[in-house]
């Protein structure tokens, strides 16, 4: 990803608490602009309008005063549509509630890791799980999966899952166009899947420096039942990263 490609995140933090999650962004291709009180958050969004895309929150802030301020910096923004996540530790499901009233959209709760970073700031910066893109939503999964091929079989995690396929991380990806069958197990039962390889990525053939090496796979012949499994499964974990 070029320097030009890279999203650029507000990081209000009165008390550096997110101190840890700046290096976590740039790894992962975000830039974060710090403000650290209302008013340089304010200015940060107004100077760099229409840069910023989504503002990130500590959990401890006063609940009190938290609609209010997100209210003035979502008004510095000349959309008012700016996106704000919740991180840190996982408050009371009261405290929830009342982070929902007062405008946060996403939370990144600990522990977290990249995946689940990567996903919910995709989300507060494009918005996909509104419109048109909801059949393209791809959540962060920890599933495991077999993966069958003809040369074989091999065990892979589910990085990351959507209505129409998947992508699996494995240091023994298939090769691109190959036919695989995917065994996935979600909660309501295993989706056993015929799919094609669309993309892989190989040392020394990188072609997302942020994904880890494995392959990307297009669902193949999905009857109906299975895409209410996949459906109802993805609005689940996506549920998990909303207050």
């Amino acid at each position: 990803m070029h320097e030009q490609e890279r999203e650029d995140i507000l990081v209000y933090s009165p008390e550096d608490e997110l101190q840890e999650l700046l290096g976590r962004l740039l790894l992962n291709h975000f830039r974060g602009r710090v403000a650290h009180d209302l008013e340089e958050a304010e200015r940060i969004v107004k100077e760099n309008d229409p840069v910023i895309h989504a503002g990130i929150v500590p959990a401890n802030l006063a609940l009190e005063t938290l609609g209010s301020n997100l209210a003035r910096v979502r008004q510095s923004s000349s959309s008012h549509r700016l996106k704000f996540v919740v991180a840190g530790p996982r408050p009371s499901e009261d405290a929830l509630t009342r982070m929902r009233t007062a405008g946060i959209d996403y939370t990144l709760f600990e522990p977290s890791g990249d995946t689940e970073l990567r996903f919910v700031l995709n989300q507060a910066t494009h918005d996909t799980i509104d419109g048109d893109r909801r059949d393209n939503l791809r959540v962060p999964t920890s599933l495991v999966a077999r993966v069958h091929s003809p040369a074989g079989t091999k065990m892979a995690l589910v990085y990351s899952l959507s209505r129409t396929g998947a992508y699996l991380e494995t240091p023994r990806p298939s090769q691109e166009s190959a036919r695989v069958e995917v065994e996935i197990p979600i909660p309501a039962g295993t989706l056993t899947l015929n799919a094609t390889v669309v993309s892989t990525n190989v040392t020394g053939n990188l072609r997302r420096e942020n994904l880890p090496r494995g392959m990307g796979i297009h669902f193949d012949g999905l009857d109906e039942q299975e895409k209410l499994q996949l459906k109802a499964y993805i609005e689940d974990r996506a549920a998990c990263y909303r207050p």
